[in-house]
């Protein structure tokens, strides 16, 4: 099982060092604020989105940091985004927030989490690894607004979002 996760982990960070800046755009961008490990708050906003991000290729899902937390769910809530984001790259922007911070891991006992899960050794290891996944989170995005011209039949012309990540230049905190 271990394996399996750390798997996960390390492809997803290198998905994240790869994705190239401008690349998401969508029709929709939904921004999903602090979820401090909060399971089915993330299934819930799949559920009223209509689909997962893999499916949804008119969504871009923008989840602001602080994905983990105080919550006994922090780790399957990291990796299920982990997971989406190398379904569709381009359809899902994981940021860092000041919980993704080594301090603050510790702080709101993810790195706990992990011990208890996986115990002391392996939960050390897994500590580790998410802490390299998370220095390869972007700090922000920008999302820049196209109106393209309208058809005769619309009121309003369309909007297209393109979502740019904004990284840090040393992103270990």
């Amino acid at each position: 099982m271990r394996s399996n996760i750390l798997d996960i982990e390390i492809e997803a960070t290198r998905s994240s060092k790869r994705t190239t800046i401008g690349s998401g755009r969508a029709q929709k961008v939904t921004a999903v604020g602090s979820l401090n490990g909060q399971l089915q708050d993330l299934l819930t906003v799949f559920t009223l989105s209509g689909a997962l991000p893999a499916e949804n290729i008119d969504n871009h899902f923008v989840f602001s940091g602080n994905i983990v937390g105080s919550s006994s769910m922090s780790c399957e809530t990291f990796l299920l985004l982990c997971a989406l984001k190398r379904v569709a790259p381009n359809r899902v922007d994981i940021l860092r927030g000041s919980n993704e911070s080594r301090l603050m891991s510790v702080e709101h006992n993810f790195a706990a989490e992990l011990r208890v899960k996986y115990g002391d050794e392996d939960g050390d290891i897994m500590f580790r690894k998410f802490q390299e996944c998370f220095d390869t989170l972007p700090l922000g995005v920008f999302v820049e607004v196209k109106t393209e011209k309208p058809e005769s039949n619309l009121k309003l012309p369309p909007r297209i979002f393109i979502v740019r990540s904004v990284r840090a230049r040393s992103a270990r905190i």
